[in-house]
């Protein structure tokens, strides 16, 4: 009986013994649940300059604030506005609204949102940049812009596709393009799940140790969980049915007007940069619904979802911990899959 007693008290004693030794390590190595970070924007009302600036260096280059394109006036008021160290990617709105290579005899629109401009990416790694150089016939335009739905982006494609008369659409398709731009101001936690805060902690939010880590996991267990579900809705709830439909049926005038000038319309699916918390991509029931629009829309269309298969965690994709646009590495696999998957090889 007194052994016994000996192996229960030695037994609570290491557990206590080791907990404390992983509070130590906890506290020194893991301080809250709050994303280090913040990010900001400096364009013009004429988008001729558009710059983004990390509170900590973002993936690859960037330049320290000062040091930018930016009047020093503007510099001025930026710091005195959000104080600290801040790092730019600065982006040549020229060259993405022209095409890197305008002297080349065929145009072909890149349309879709910041995935498709290249939000947070060197002019090398944007998809205008890389399209060109993977398929050397063609000169790609972005009439993408951040922040654009798909209605809003189509229109603005075939805008662009006559003005330069392109006889090629290339729709590069973000999930959270069915959600209306007007709607994202006040949806900007839930698309941008990075930012998502629990309704509640199980434990102080400032809680450090074994209790702030608890709170981190119920925290990536709770936004996970309504980032899945809002982007379900969206697709498929009779709430934005309405919606969708208006959606797809403003896509499919694009591409019969595109088709009636001669010229046609293909869209490419570009994966979210997300998996849950086992690992696994919950989004392709979403990517399989948009598949089915695109036989309705009797156009060609790829699911890119396998660009994201090569990653071993998702930091590796991203350009900043507080910024999920895919970073130069992301953009590069997207675009070998779609050189492998000989989608666009009539461009070559």
């Amino acid at each position: 009986m007194l052994s016994k007693r000996k192996t229960i008290l030695l037994s609570a004693l290491t557990i206590a013994i080791a907990l404390l030794i992983i509070e130590g390590i906890l506290r020194l190595t893991f301080s809250s649940i709050s994303v280090s970070g913040r990010k900001d924007w400096i364009l013009d009302d004429d988008f001729t300059y558009f710059a983004l600036c990390y509170s900590s260096p973002p993936w690859g280059e960037s330049t320290p604030i000062q040091n930018t394109r930016l009047p020093p006036n503007r510099i001025e008021y930026f710091m005195r506005t959000y104080p600290g160290n801040w790092y730019c990617i600065e982006v040549d709105v020229a060259s993405r609204l022209n095409g890197p290579f305008k002297g080349r005899s065929k145009n072909v629109i890149l349309a879709g949102d910041s995935f498709a401009f290249g939000e947070g990416n060197l002019e090398k790694d944007s998809p205008p940049h890389l399209f060109s150089v993977t398929f050397p016939s063609a000169n790609f335009i972005a009439a993408a812009r951040p922040a654009l739905d798909l209605k809003r982006a189509s229109e603005r494609a075939l805008e662009f596709a006559k003005a330069n008369q392109a006889r090629e659409i290339i729709y590069i398709y973000n999930l959270n393009d069915i959600e209306p731009a007007a709607d994202r101001s006040t949806s900007v936690n839930i698309f941008d799940f990075n930012t998502l805060k629990p309704s509640q902690f199980l434990f102080p939010e400032d809680s450090k140790g074994i209790l702030g880590l608890i709170n981190l996991a119920w925290f990536k267990w709770e936004t996970t969980s309504k980032t899945i579900a809002e982007y379900k809705r969206y697709y498929f709830s009779d709430e934005h049915k309405t919606r969708r439909e208006e959606y797809k049926s403003k896509f499919q005038e694009i591409v019969q007007r595109m088709k009636a000038s001669g010229g046609r319309v293909r869209l490419i699916i570009y994966p979210l940069i997300y998996k849950d918390l086992l690992g696994n991509y919950p989004f392709l029931d979403i990517h399989a619904e948009v598949m089915k629009w695109c036989t309705q829309w009797e156009i060609a269309c790829l699911d890119a979802y396998e660009s994201l298969n090569n990653s071993h965690t998702i930091s590796e994709l991203i350009v900043h911990p507080v910024d999920y646009h895919p970073n130069g590495i992301m953009q590069r696999e997207f675009v070998k899959f779609i050189e492998k998957s000989k989608f666009l090889d009539d461009l070559r």
